[in-house]
């Protein structure tokens, strides 16, 4: 059954994906897994969320949590569409695990591509100062 994004679950090597696309995701992460690039990886691992207080707010799952050859580890999101829900866990997330990096993935024409951003800085707004 798809989702109200079109996506629909799909198996991949004996696991259920979210969509296509992340089950795709899997594969690369097999490759890379295969060449010697990553040690590993662990699909669907949740994380809890609290808020300044320690008191939980909700939970997250991330999609992959990859282990380098080295032992350090990073969660990577595969993100066709990215919600506000998810954008305000992301938050959540980074400001719960500061230690852990938190990448974000998607297919741009059958390449794979980070989408991970840098925190946008404000910007001011123009002052529109009429002419008398």
């Amino acid at each position: 059954m798809a989702n109200r994004y079109g996506a629909k679950r799909t198996e991949y090597n004996g696991a259920s994906y979210d969509s296509g696309a992340e089950a795709s995701f899997a594969g690369y992460l097999d490759l890379l897994v295969k060449s010697g690039h990553l040690k590993s990886y662990t699909r669907q691992v949740p994380y809890d969320l609290r808020g300044v207080g320690g008191t939980h707010i909700t939970k997250h799952i991330v999609d992959f949590v990859v282990t380098w050859p080295d032992g350090d580890t990073e969660a990577w999101e595969y993100k066709g569409y990215p919600t506000d829900v998810w954008k305000l866990k992301r938050k959540l997330f980074e400001d719960n695990y500061p230690d852990l990096p938190y990448r974000t993935f998607k297919f741009v024409k059958g390449e794979v591509a980070e989408t991970t951003a840098p925190r946008k800085r404000r910007r001011k707004k123009k002052r529109i100062v009429q002419s008398s």
